[in-house]
């Protein structure tokens, strides 16, 4: 992230209203589900595997309702393993027929509302199980109720009503059509796959300056899922439910005011809700956020910008990689597992927009150009990266030149440190700084004309952010993130990974190139006295 990321002391940010609430029969989302068993009339698991390569999506989803009618609960990992299909898919399906009354969505699996099972489940009331129907039986349409009120129900199960299927017929309200959950198109919009490839710098990874439009999401069947007469699969479309995603970032008032603004304008344009949560730059309180989203909201996918570093932040990534939702880091990137896997990250490449700043100020013609980051902020090491990298290139000299770390603008001893910046910078015969980030770039060109340094005619100064920088005296010449390309990026690149049914999707990183808004504080060098 950049120097706008940087924690602002305080108390915590607000969090965003939910206006979702669970039903008031809905389970315990931390209610422990009986493992289920496969039945005495199951197929092997090799027989299963092999009926379910060739089974259309009302086929499937036929499959998952006998299965609950047989087991009275089965698990949403069991099912995916068992029809061959992903998670997701498996999520999409459960989804649908929730919709239809035929099952009811538990945390970890699906039940029968009726079967022994969900009557020692807290929090749920038994209900009756419907004589499943004899064949050739006519059977009333299945009541359709609508999901506005339950979509924030626990994320990843489900309990049946117990109707039972017509022999040779898809599930009761599931049309025969064969028409799948994800429109017939394959996924669209963010280009930038990487793959595997696992390089560590993130600038490696293919950039971006444009990105398509999403797809519709069907996390959830609703107004975002595929159109037709009949709505998705036969739910009216002003019945159906959203799909919900979660983002959590770290602040509410600085930087991601405009990730978050691209992240809730792509949503809204695909029919999906955004739940946003606030947090500290505190890897538990993220951790807390994060629970609550997936074990209470019901979420069916989240953008987060986390804490990657230290035992809590590494721990959190793990549990990011197990939350059991797709998840897509925003601004971050993490590697998981034995073999360093990368998980699906859209980030400003700011190692190149650091360098970006270095040849603008080595075009104008300076040759002393040093670097000032602040402790706290996860983006320093990207800027300090791309600033030596610049250097190096155009032959630069390092030694002697301001490359320090100091405490932000707001703590008690940044006065200190920034009288120390600028004796540094004149005994050095330094002619240029970039400085991440904005308050601290405005404070010292307020300090420099305190002390009678020209800003630019003895220094020119480069800011990396452009929250604020144009409100400076005179105007500063900053380097800018695409932080709302960031938030419609991430939003896209969950709404594809939501949509594509092939397990073995490839990860995909995203990486967007930031800006460089020349303004009035960078200058060439003002000749020096003989």
């Amino acid at each position: 992230m950049t120097a706008h990321d940087h924690p602002r002391p305080g108390a915590p940010a607000p969090e965003a209203p939910d206006p979702g609430a669970l039903d008031p029969g809905a389970l315990d989302p931390g209610a422990p589900l009986a493992r289920s068993s496969r039945g005495p009339d199951d197929p092997a698991p090799g027989e299963r595997h092999a009926q379910a390569v060739e089974l259309l999506p009302d086929e499937r989803r036929a499959q998952v309702v006998e299965l609950l009618r047989r087991r009275g609960v089965v698990r949403v990992n069991e099912l995916a393993a068992e029809l061959d299909v992903s998670v997701i898919t498996v999520r999409r399906d459960i989804a649908l027929l929730s919709s239809q009354g035929l099952l009811r969505r538990v945390r970890g699996g699906a039940v029968l509302h009726g079967g022994a099972v969900a009557d020692t489940l807290p929090g749920v009331t038994p209900q009756r199980t419907p004589p499943v129907p004899e064949p050739g039986q006519e059977t009333g349409p299945a009541s359709v109720p609508s999901l506005a009120g339950s979509g924030a129900g626990p994320a990843d199960a489900v309990s049946a009503t117990g109707t039972g299927l017509v022999p040779g017929a898809g599930p009761v309200g599931v049309p025969a059509t064969g028409t799948g959950l994800v429109p017939g198109a394959g996924p669209v919009g963010v280009p930038a796959a990487t793959g595997h490839s696992r390089t560590a710098d993130a600038s490696a990874a293919t950039r971006h300056p444009g990105i398509a439009a999403a797809p519709p999401l069907p996390g959830r069947p609703g107004t975002g899922g595929q159109p037709g007469a009949g709505g998705w699969a036969g739910v009216p479309d002003q019945e159906a439910a959203q799909a919900t995603i979660g983002m959590v970032v770290p602040s509410l008032d600085y930087y991601w005011p405009d990730v978050i603004r691209g992240a809730r304008e792509a949503a809204a344009a695909s029919g999906a809700r955004l739940v946003l949560r606030g947090a500290t730059y505190q890897a538990a309180d993220e951790r807390r956020q994060l629970s609550r989203l997936v074990e209470t909201a019901g979420v069916d996918g989240l953008l987060v910008a986390p804490t990657t570093t230290g035992d809590e932040g590494e721990e959190l990534v793990r549990w990011l990689q197990g939350a059991g939702v797709p998840v897509v880091l925003v601004e971050r990137a993490a590697t998981v597992g034995p073999h360093q896997e990368a998980m699906e990250s859209v980030v400003s490449d700011h190692v190149f927009g650091a360098a970006m700043a270095v040849r603008h100020l080595a075009t104008l013609g300076h040759r002393r150009v040093g670097v000032i980051t602040t402790t706290q902020s996860p983006t320093a090491p990207h800027v300090r990266r791309g600033w030596r990298q610049a250097c190096v290139e155009l032959g630069l000299p390092l030694d002697g030149v301001p490359d320090l770390t100091t405490v932000d603008q707001r703590d008690p001893g940044w006065p200190e440190a920034l009288d120390g910046v600028l004796d540094v910078c004149v005994a050095s015969g330094t002619t240029a700084l970039l400085v991440h980030s904005d308050p601290e770039a405005i404070s010292l060109v307020e300090r420099c004309q305190e002390r009678g340094i020209r800003v630019p005619g003895d220094l020119s100064v480069v800011t990396y952010d452009d929250e604020v920088a144009e409100l400076c005296d005179p105007p500063l010449t900053a380097v800018r993130p695409p932080k709302a390309a960031i938030g419609r990026a991430a939003y896209r690149l969950l709404a594809e990974r939501l949509a594509d049914e092939d397990p073995q999707r490839p990860t995909h990183r995203v990486v967007i190139e930031p800006r460089l808004i020349v303004r009035a504080s960078s200058a060439p060098p003002s000749p020096r006295p003989a």
